[in-house]
């Protein structure tokens, strides 16, 4: 037996018109701005969409921000990129003529992206050391409950 659903009439008049949070439509959206013109390529653009939102849903993100994210989401797309040239070729070449092991430019270009990324991840609050100063807001304690540990002034003269 389905239940029946009840009309929007009769919700307004008990007052339980209230939107469902599961619904799309009542949804709250993170309000990333639009990624600007010069983003490059799919990945990159879902990588701001995504990065923003988490930002945005933590209050770490701004308008001011757009900047700084679509150069995150960009090099970290070119990253990507980097990482498979790296793993297609390797890291290292013997030289013949030497004899010596070096590093190849995939990878010296690689690492340079690395220390970008890492650079703009500080600017954007993405690292644990960037958001060192952010205090939290405090959990709620539930009313009626008392810190049973807590050691009153006046208890301390007893």
């Amino acid at each position: 037996m389905t239940a029946r659903r009840t009309s929007n009439a009769a919700k307004k008049i008990r007052g339980t018109d209230k939107p469902s949070r599961e619904r799309e439509e009542h949804r709250v959206e993170a309000c990333v701005p639009e990624p600007p013109p010069e983003l490059k390529g799919r990945r990159a653009r879902r990588i701001y969409r995504d990065t923003g939102e988490k930002l945005a849903a933590a209050g770490l993100l701004t308008d001011l921000d757009g900047e700084a994210l679509a150069e995150f989401a960009q090099l970290t797309d070119e990253i990507i990129r980097a990482e498979a040239e790296v793993r297609k070729h390797g890291a290292y070449w013997t030289s013949e003529k030497t004899g010596y092991t070096q590093t190849t430019a995939a990878a010296s270009h690689l690492l340079k992206l690395r220390r970008e990324r890492r650079s703009v991840m500080d600017r954007l609050g993405l690292s644990p050391k960037s958001r060192e100063s952010i205090e939290p807001a405090p959990a709620p304690k539930p009313e009626g409950t008392a810190n049973r540990w807590a050691i009153n002034g006046p208890e301390l003269l007893k």
